[in-house]
């Protein structure tokens, strides 16, 4: 999405147009940042195109429904999931949360402790809503901007400036690495969850928002978007707030999708979504480490460590290639 008013995710300003394409993404993380869990991504559709060539249990885990939105099938899945794990590592959590409606509790948790935040107190308590977000959101933002810049100087038009679903799965994957165990604790401790330390930072601060501040004014100037349709970075960082993430269910309903779960979306492809990557050769693979090499070995300022993970990355390259021709297969499990 630009950060021009007239796309907009909402209807209520007259004239504008509403955005259709979305995700809803999951975020979790425990108070100290030492582990975020990772994100679940939403879709519309159970197998886009662009899929095809695309492992995305590389970077997220990925459910669909014909809304886009988290629903109470899902919410069950997604702590069914969460409780395994935590009773393969022999870990009991206690899980904070607001009591939205999709939020559907399953009955055996054995290693998962739910406790619901008071009613309309999560924009105060959560400590997702004070400032991991807004982290979050800031870096993709960034990287959505950084890429249409990148677009408009190689003269890109039309649908090409549209960012594909398995682009912004990569960046999700990016920005959730980016957000520090800092800034995620230090968001717990203003809401109040858990004590500040004497050499504790200050949270999340406006002057972090200044590269993107910069970043949106030069996208709009290059689109040469009209100076009343321009968004600021804070509205173009709340662009999705009356956005619904959920299903607001009547107590009937409630019942109901207890009783029969919810029908996934149809499993076929989107026929909006561009065509899927091509697989690289193992040539082509070989030569593009070769090529980032040397393009950094000229950059000087560039740091000698990022030399080393690359020349890492062709003898990890090298291994794979020979076990695959040996009939092997290995599964190399990134950012986990």
């Amino acid at each position: 999405m630009l950060p021009d008013r007239l796309l907009s995710t909402t209807t209520n300003n007259k004239g504008t147009k509403k955005s259709k394409d979305r995700i809803t993404i999951v975020l979790c993380a425990n108070a100290d940042g030492s582990d975020k869990f990772k994100p679940l991504v939403i879709g519309k559709s159970a197998k886009p195109r662009c899929f095809k060539n695309f492992n995305i249990n590389l970077y997220v885990d990925y459910e669909a429904n014909k809304k886009a939105w988290m629903n109470g099938d899902l919410f069950a899945r997604y702590l069914e999931n969460m409780n395994t794990q935590m009773k393969r590592q022999k870990r009991h959590i206690l899980l904070l949360m607001d009591n939205a409606p999709s939020h559907i509790i399953p009955k055996k948790l054995s290693n998962i402790r739910i406790n619901f935040l008071p009613p309309t107190t999560t924009s105060h308590l959560q400590p997702l809503d004070a400032g991991i977000i807004q982290a979050f959101k800031g870096q993709y933002i960034k990287m959505q901007l950084q890429r249409l810049v990148q677009c408009i100087d190689d003269n890109k038009t039309g649908k090409e400036f549209q960012l594909p679903l398995c682009d912004g799965i990569r960046f999700v994957k990016q920005t959730w690495d980016i957000v520090s165990a800092t800034t995620i604790k230090n968001c717990w401790i203003h809401a109040g969850i858990i004590p500040r330390e004497p050499h504790d930072k200050l949270r999340w601060t406006a002057h972090e928002l200044t590269p993107l501040r910069d970043l949106v004014g030069d996208v709009t100037h290059r689109l040469a978007i009209e100076k009343e349709l321009r968004m600021g970075v804070d509205e173009f960082l709340n662009v999705d707030k009356e956005t619904e993430t959920f299903a607001n269910l009547t107590d009937d309903q409630i019942v109901q999708s207890v009783r029969k779960p919810d029908e996934k979306c149809v499993d076929q492809e989107d026929d909006s979504d561009p065509e899927p990557e091509e697989v690289p050769s193992a040539a082509c693979a070989r030569d593009a480490i070769k090529t980032v090499l040397r393009f950094i070995e000229v950059c000087s300022q560039l740091s000698d460590i990022i030399i080393k993970y690359l020349l890492l990355a062709g003898c990890v390259f090298g291994v794979i290639q020979r076990m695959s021709s040996m009939g092997y297969q290995l599964k190399l499990a990134i950012g986990i």
